[in-house]
């Protein structure tokens, strides 16, 4: 009995595994047969994975002195991917293109997927657009000069980046945008050196040979703040490096911009981008007190912190932001923090996020 009883357990069993296996295997034909099903989020990979495996393969076509060039997803089924209706979610109908462009340290590769009403790629300065129409007063986003700047106390601009929170401050005419970085825990003096006015240390505030433009460049080569994340979506950003003597009231960013040093990876906020951003009409030099009033960046000051732009009324003063949210023009040798500004290019794309301070934008 027992041995027979055995016997019957085992045809079972080897019945239960044999019809395991064609199950199995009627699945895995199935899916063989109707391709691999991705969200639009991974078939925007896909595309970007094809685009630099066929770039690769054909560097003769990459762009050269800052161009760009694209390339259409019809071209990478050839060889380099499946066709997008093979990937893209049952039901939709989409095209697709990778955009090349060199950057100063390589290329940048910018999938673009249209699929209708269903999903469309969009660029974070789109989004930015989208959710902040221009205002004529209150706190938002002014059109100023071909620019799209914050002004005002209460608005939502709020990026964040690997682990790091930014604040929008302009979209330039290019569409690319400049960032603040916001919290920096970054401390360093902008200048040290032996002043021979002053007879010490005092600092000399010509920001060419100035220790914090050393600094900058520096970090920007070291991974603390730039990984290669970031690194791959930022677009180069011209310094405005022009003294500012602490009486005049001319504040449409010439006497900033009359000196600029060009492709620049990494920069500071200048006194004009400062009391721009404020809506108090009697802001009108970067002295006046009241340039703290219904400005974002005087109400995100928790400590001192650098601008780029230098006094011209001597040759050691640096105009900085307070703690209290207004300039000061301080020797340029104080250990104050560094508030790096960069932007971002106009090819970076948007993800999720309404940027409020709880609910930032979050980038591709």
């Amino acid at each position: 009995m027992n041995s027979e009883l055995r016997k019957r357990l085992l045809i079972f069993g080897g019945v239960g595994v044999g019809l395991v296996v064609v199950i199995l295997l009627i699945v895995w034909i199935v899916n063989l047969n109707s391709g691999s099903k991705v969200s639009f989020e991974e078939a925007e990979e896909t595309l970007k994975a094809a685009a630099i495996a066929y770039y690769k393969d054909n560097q003769q076509l990459l762009p050269s002195n800052g161009g760009e060039v694209s390339v259409e997803a019809a071209v990478l089924a050839d060889d380099y991917m499946k066709p997008l209706k093979e990937i893209v979610p049952e039901g939709a109908s989409c095209t697709g293109k990778v955009v090349v462009k060199q950057q100063a340290d390589g290329y940048s590769y910018t999938p673009y997927l249209d699929c209708k009403e269903q999903y469309a790629t969009k660029e974070l300065y789109k989004k930015i657009l989208e959710d902040h129409p221009v205002v004529t007063s209150s706190s938002g986003l002014y059109e100023i000069n071909g620019e799209y700047v914050f002004r005002g106390e209460e608005v939502d601009n709020y990026v964040q980046i690997d682990d790091n929170i930014f604040q929008i401050v302009k979209i330039n005419a290019d569409n690319e945008i400049q960032l603040l970085l916001q919290n920096s825990k970054l401390k360093f003096a902008w200048d040290d050196r032996y002043n021979i006015d002053r007879n010490r240390n005092t600092g000399i505030n010509n920001f060419l040979i100035s220790r914090i433009r050393t600094y900058l460049e520096d970090l920007y080569d070291s991974d603390a703040l730039f990984t290669d994340f970031l690194k791959e979506r930022m677009s180069t950003i011209d310094l405005c490096y022009g003294k500012r003597d602490p009486n005049s009231s001319i504040n449409d960013g010439s006497v900033e911009c009359a000196q600029v040093l060009p492709s620049q990876h990494v920069g500071l906020i200048t006194t004009h981008d400062f009391m721009l951003a404020s809506l108090d009409s009697s802001c009108q030099t970067a002295l006046d007190p009241q340039c703290q009033n219904y400005n974002y960046l005087a109400a995100s000051s928790e400590s001192n912190w650098w601008t780029l732009t230098a006094s011209s009324s001597d040759t050691y003063r640096v105009y900085v932001v307070v703690s209290s949210g207004y300039l000061q023009d301080n020797q340029a040798s104080g250990n104050l923090y560094v508030r790096p500004v960069i932007e971002l290019s106009n090819t970076v794309m948007y993800k999720s996020g309404t940027g409020t301070s709880s609910d930032p934008y979050i980038i591709k």
